[in-house]
């Protein structure tokens, strides 16, 4: 498989774990990002 169609493969599956689980299911090395959780004080 080309490099183009592993990193399609991976964004669509990427994609799909977001849409059924929720943003920050998988997260890629390096990236950054900050989720507001709710806790119970």
């Amino acid at each position: 498989m080309a490099k183009d169609g592993r990193e399609k493969a991976l964004d669509v599956a990427l994609a799909n774990l977001t849409k059924r689980f929720g943003e920050g299911t998988v997260m890629r090395l390096g990236e950054a990002t900050h989720l507001q959780v709710e806790t119970i004080p």
